[in-house]
């Protein structure tokens, strides 16, 4: 059986409020192989998990996440938004969620670095890049890590940082490229992974995206809804990578087509 790898998008967000602890272990409960988690750094130098460059969406809070110290963060609620029973979960450290993957074997995380120089500025950008790769490897983390980010700048910075240690995961190739900022390296220099994109906005990525990505000797993935009729067609595809909205659904329906 060839096994599709399957990973959490901001954990078990279907059914736990996303980026948070209780959606990481909700997950790692069901049995992906991994999660995708998205960074930021705090005004004070903390960095700590969530996909949005504010925190008006996913907690009780407002503004901009660069503009907050870690105190006034870690008073925040990231878990009431989405059901009262959540409510007074904690926005999670990066701290929190290395430990976690430390102590779940064998499970893997896709880091998503969302702290871009055009927006925080390349010093906070930057740093938010070292800090995560110096968990990795204070954690013993590189083989179960790649780095994702849509900022050229961040990961050519970070390949550069982890020295060949840790998967590189980028945003479209080619013609569907979704990456941002000034590019100085060749992506087929450093780039393990990337997610395929659809050139057709409103569509579903094709032979043609699939070819373009393989071409250059990067491994295909994708985020995509959780049905049978996607799933199984990006499978024909050449997909190796599905990151799961709601994970649970995803295994029942790999189950089916033989991948899990």
């Amino acid at each position: 059986m060839e096994k599709i790898i399957l990973a959490a998008h901001r954990g078990d967000r279907a059914h736990a409020p996303e980026n948070t602890l209780p959606a990481y272990k909700a997950a790692i409960a069901l049995g992906v192989d991994g999660l995708e988690v998205d960074l930021h750094t705090s005004l004070d130098g903390v960095t700590f998990m969530m996909h949005d460059h504010s925190f008006d969406r996913t907690t009780n809070g407002s503004g901009a996440t660069h503009e907050k110290c870690w105190e006034e963060i870690t008073a925040l609620d990231a878990g009431a938004w989405y059901a009262p029973e959540f409510a007074g979960t904690r926005v999670p450290t990066l701290e929190d969620t290395l430990k976690l993957a430390a102590d779940t074997p064998g499970l893997w995380v896709n880091w998503e670095l969302k702290d871009y120089p055009e927006i925080v500025g390349e010093e906070m950008a930057f740093r938010t890049v070292r800090q995560t790769i110096e968990g990795l490897f204070r954690y013993h983390l590189e083989e179960r890590s790649m780095l994702n980010s849509f900022s050229s700048p961040v990961l050519e910075y970070a390949a550069h940082l982890s020295q060949g240690k840790i998967q590189i995961h980028g945003q479209g190739v080619g013609s569907t490229s979704k990456m941002r900022g000034p590019v100085t390296r060749d992506i087929t220099e450093y780039w393990d992974w990337a997610c395929v994109y659809p050139i057709e906005k409103g569509t579903y990525p094709d032979e043609k995206e699939y070819a373009e990505c393989l071409a250059l000797g990067i491994k295909p993935c994708i985020c995509l809804p959780d049905t049978e009729e996607i799933m199984s067609r990006q499978i024909q595809l050449g997909c190796l990578m599905f990151t799961s909205n709601d994970p649970k659904e995803a295994i029942r329906i790999l189950k089916k087509l033989g991948k899990r």
